[in-house]
């Protein structure tokens, strides 16, 4: 829900970059202006307070990028693709269509899963 409701001024951040270079910390009245605010949008942040009309938290920039940790064991293994996911003469399988939405899903800027497809395909947008 910290990407899904990221800040505006973030907003053109894939996944990948958000986390590395963003960090969500608690907010106080101290370091409320140094925040970005969430932004209630197609999600509402769990630390967004309907009846104070404020969030709990806000997102800093990290001083030194960190390195995200991706567990390879949720990509299939490309040898099940039976060709080039790259080459639109071999027929979309699954694991390409599974392989596609974790990369889009890490790499591409997205507000809504619809975001990551073109004609209801992760390997057309990929």
């Amino acid at each position: 829900m910290n990407y899904l409701c990221r800040p505006l001024e973030l907003e053109s951040l894939s996944p990948f970059d958000f986390f590395s270079w963003y960090d969500v910390r608690l907010m106080s009245k101290k370091n409320e202006d140094d925040l970005l605010h969430f932004c209630n949008g197609n999600f509402q942040h769990p630390s967004y307070r309907a009846k104070t009309e404020r969030f709990l938290q806000g997102v800093k920039e990290r001083s030194r990028r960190c390195l995200l940790k991706v567990y390879q064991y949720d990509f299939p293994d490309t040898a099940e693709f039976n060709g080039s996911i790259m080459d639109c003469s071999v027929p979309v399988t699954e694991p390409m269509e599974t392989y596609c939405e974790l990369a889009l899903m890490l790499f591409c800027p997205y507000q809504i899963r619809d975001d990551l497809t073109v004609d209801m395909s992760f390997v057309a947008k990929f």
